[in-house]
């Protein structure tokens, strides 16, 4: 049985908790990183004895307890380097919901606090990027808040702010 098969097989059997989550997240991302490496052959013994310890504990306790979960992780140590070579990067988003509940002024306000919040987010951090996705805020910060366009405008320029869509909402 190849290491998919054994983890869909471990998956059904385990329920959604936080044990679970975390060693199938641990495992379908080493998966993923191990594709990338040209010889598999030692890395899939490890990745089968951390396999073997999951379905071993899962049979045991009829779920991944936290016992069985540090169990095969411990035999994934090795593999920490690799996995912390690679770079996540997350992007904040601000879905502002057009009227929803409130009058326009209200979205004005919200629209105008939220982009200088993540203004202020930028100045303090360096590596911080964002999406924003409706063509309508802009539209706001231009005749209500034209003071920020320029920021904006510049962090659009560095490659932190992403316009993500041109859309009206």
């Amino acid at each position: 049985m190849n290491h998919t098969q054994a983890l869909d097989r471990i998956r059904r059997s385990a329920g959604d908790t936080y044990w679970s989550t975390r060693a199938f997240a641990q495992l379908d991302f080493l998966d993923r990183v191990l594709d990338r490496e040209a010889d598999r052959t030692k890395a899939d013994a490890a990745l089968a004895a951390a396999i073997l310890k999951l379905e071993q504990g899962l049979a045991r306790e009829g779920a991944l307890t936290r016992a069985a979960v540090e169990l095969a992780e411990a035999d994934l140590t090795r593999f920490a380097p690799l996995c912390k070579a690679y770079e996540l990067m997350c992007a904040g988003h601000a879905h502002i919901d057009m009227n929803w509940m409130w009058g326009f002024q209200e979205t004005v306000m919200i629209t105008i606090d939220s982009f200088r919040t993540v203004l202020d987010l930028f100045a303090r951090y360096p590596q911080f990027h964002f999406s924003q996705s409706q063509a309508s805020v802009y539209h706001i910060i231009e005749k209500y808040a034209p003071e920020l366009v320029p920021q904006i405008t510049a962090r659009i320029a560095e490659g932190r702010w992403e316009v993500t869509a041109t859309q009206w909402v």
